[in-house]
């Protein structure tokens, strides 16, 4: 749209005889003053830099090169700021510059056609294509997805940017115009609905997961190849009908698809755990070597849409698509207000989920927290209506096992009736082992909110099986100090203690005292509200 207007008021001066250098000079200045107007954004800074160089080629008779004005403006921009090349906006507006200028001469080259409105809306396809092929190392490094069918949508919103442009500019200009910018208003609406009714389709988006260095390196470096020899060959006179033709044109895009295949290679699984960062809460992310997702909590009473805003975006980052369990430890807002977040998005952000673990207890004496999970309960009917997520219930003896990778219920028993919510939380020990290295062994302990009564239960079980050495211990309830006592500490003495709290949160956890016990098993803390997510995996 910068283009549009800077080039539209060009030419308007120039039809009305005003002299070429104070046409192009007088564009430039309007665009600049549009620019500062809007906040100069990256990409916004970039169109105006390249239309400036333009308008300059204009004013001293040379020739305009796209390539060559984008890298001059784009070394401009990074020596004022280096910190732009690991800006988004930066990136993919560069990118989509290089798509149309070099991967689309490159690619899709072809005859020329007699019917203008092919020629048309296959330059159109192609060009979407480019500036996708082009910017998709950015797309996945930054957002971990693609959207697969953006190409589509740009077939049917570009060929209408240009009228939309100008009936808004008239709509503001004439008096009355308000009449005539309900067009450009309807136009908007329609790209709105459109990319709502796209959202709903099952393959809108590619998740591969945030690449490997490797896997950009091959990338980028193929299909600099892939260009360099298609305008080698096009340089060719001998070559050029091959050059041209439909099968030419498959074998270049065939070798360009093989190139985006390097991005679905997902690395061997590591056993691990995660210890996401959301605040005053729980959430963490257990990992099987055979691809196993299990989520043990989610939720935070000092953050708003954890599960949208930190859980969905860690999936994402590693391309993973399926939960294949939720363990909910009780019914506090800061351990599940985020899993109804992800049951409510789970068909729009493409998760499937397995099943839905919760305590098999008796009446629990707090009413309070029994409201909660009838209304839990209540809501994941009406929200999977259609396919409904199995729940099921467990207790101490639950083992779910693997080659490498177990997890085992340790609390509470069978019928419990706690005196809270905390006193009834699930408990887990999962222990990993490396399937090709020797001594690689991780156990670790969740624990919830256990405290007091139920925390006593948890000791006697962990007596019983003589579980000692745990690797690392989530510390339960967040570092309050009543409770992980020194009786329970010197029973499972870990490693590592995991502390999952808000930074300065109201409850002032973690308690003073028992930091001072951990300290005194010389046991390493870690805390998210210090150093954000913690990540713990065999080497």
């Amino acid at each position: 749209h910068i283009s549009l207007l800077g080039m539209g008021f060009y030419h308007l001066l120039r039809k009305l005889r005003v002299p070429m250098w104070i046409a192009a000079i007088a564009g430039a200045v309007l665009l600049t003053g549009y620019g500062i107007m809007t906040g100069m954004s990256v990409s916004a800074c970039r169109a105006i830099g390249m239309y400036l160089m333009r308008m300059l080629g204009i004013c001293v008779g040379r020739t305009y090169d796209m390539q060559t004005a984008l890298g001059f403006v784009v070394l401009l921009m990074v020596l004022q700021n280096p910190g732009r090349l690991e800006s988004a906006g930066f990136l993919l507006s560069l990118t989509s510059i290089l798509g149309i200028s070099v991967v689309f001469p490159a690619l899709f080259y072809r005859k020329e056609t007699q019917k203008k409105w092919v020629k048309k809306n296959v330059d159109s396809l192609g060009a979407g294509m480019s500036i996708t092929l082009a910017t998709l190392p950015v797309q996945l490094w930054f957002y971990y997805e693609v959207p697969v069918l953006s190409v589509l949508i740009n077939l049917m919103v570009l060929p209408l940017m240009s009228g939309m442009t100008v009936m808004g500019l008239v709509a503001m200009l004439l008096p009355g115009g308000r009449y005539l910018g309900r067009i450009p208003c309807l136009i908007l609406k329609t790209y709105e609905e459109l990319c709502k009714l796209l959202d709903r389709l099952p393959f809108r988006s590619w998740n591969p997961g945030r690449p490997a260095v490797w896997q950009l390196t091959i990338y980028i470096a193929g299909l600099t190849v892939i260009i360099i020899i298609a305008e080698h060959v096009k340089r060719k006179h001998k070559w050029d009908a091959h050059y041209k033709s439909g099968r030419g044109r498959a074998l270049r895009i065939g070798a360009t698809m093989l190139l985006v295949a390097v991005f679905a290679i997902r690395p061997v699984g590591v056993n691990s755990v995660s210890f996401l960062d959301v605040g005053q809460g729980d959430c963490i992310v257990v990992r099987g070597n055979g691809g196993e997702t299990f989520l043990f909590d989610c939720g935070s009473s000092s953050k708003q849409n954890v599960g949208s805003k930190i859980l969905i975006p860690y999936l994402k980052y590693y391309g993973i698509s399926r939960l294949d369990g939720i363990f909910i430890s009780h019914f506090d807002a800061d351990h599940y207000n985020g899993i109804v977040e992800i049951l409510e998005n789970a068909q729009k952000e493409h998760l499937k989920i397995g099943q839905i673990f919760l305590a098999d207890l008796g009446k629990m004496k707090d009413e309070d927290a029994e409201g909660k999970k009838e209304q839990f309960l209540d809501m994941t009917k009406k929200i999977d209506y259609k396919n409904q997520i199995k729940i099921s219930y467990l207790s101490k003896g639950f083992c779910y096992q693997k080659e490498t990778f177990s997890i085992r219920c340790l609390h509470p028993a069978t019928e419990c009736v706690p005196e809270d919510s905390n006193a009834g939380s699930l408990c887990f020990l999962i222990s990993m082992r490396n399937q090709t290295k020797k001594g690689g062994e991780l156990s670790v302990l969740l624990t919830g909110d256990i405290q007091g009564e139920g925390e006593q239960q948890l000791l006697s079980e962990l007596k019983r099986i003589n579980a000692t050495d745990i690797t690392v211990l989530k510390v339960a309830h967040h570092g309050s100090g009543y409770s992980t006592s020194q009786e329970f500490l010197q029973q499972i003495r870990p490693q590592y203690a995991v502390i999952s709290c808000g930074e300065k949160n109201r409850y002032g956890h973690p308690h003073p005292e028992l930091i001072e016990r951990l300290q005194m098993l010389e046991c390493e803390i870690r805390r998210t509200d210090e150093e954000g997510a913690v990540l713990m995996r065999i080497k």
